[in-house]
């Protein structure tokens, strides 16, 4: 039985569309992707003094996989496309979370799952939405609708039907 795990994509520099696609690239090169959610453009949250992002949510099969070795492997995606953390909150050329894995509820200091703000963050829910109507975390069912809360900019860029890999 397949593990299916959400990771979250975004990027504010360059030309955004193409970072997201090579990061999808990179993660299909560990992990089968089942099915990607459309593009959308979101106003920066934290420090908004910069450029919209590009966001997505790719559905992946996680299964067998240690999540500690999955943020391993995300982190070097990110480390390889060039990313440099200089404000928290700041311009990224990639950044890659991990949402949620199907059966894990993890804290420590180092990794979240379910991420810690997936609940509050709209540009995560409304792509999450298209693939994800439901999410059991800790053992309670989540509804994503409930928690979509149209108070930050998420405008659709790209329908999922239209992204080429």
């Amino acid at each position: 039985m397949e593990v299916i795990g959400y990771f979250g994509i975004g990027s504010n520099i360059g030309n955004r569309e193409e970072n997201l696609i090579k990061a999808l690239e990179y993660i299909a090169k560990k992990y089968k992707i089942i099915e990607l959610s459309s593009l959308y453009n979101t106003e920066a949250v934290g420090f908004t003094d910069q450029d919209d992002f590009l966001n997505m949510v790719v559905k992946v099969d996680t299964t067998g996989e240690d999540p500690f070795k999955i943020l391993s492997y995300i982190k070097s995606i990110e480390k390889m496309m060039g990313r440099k953390d200089t404000v928290k909150w700041g311009p990224r050329i990639i950044d890659i979370d991990i949402l949620y894995i199907e059966g894990i509820y993890l804290r420590t200091e180092t990794l979240n799952i379910p991420h810690i703000s997936l609940l509050k963050r709209d540009f995560v829910l409304i792509p999450l939405s298209e693939l994800a109507r439901y999410l059991e975390i800790d053992g309670k069912l989540f509804d994503i609708m409930d928690y979509i809360t149209n108070k930050l900019k998420v405008e659709l860029y790209k329908t999922r039907e239209k992204i080429e890999l």
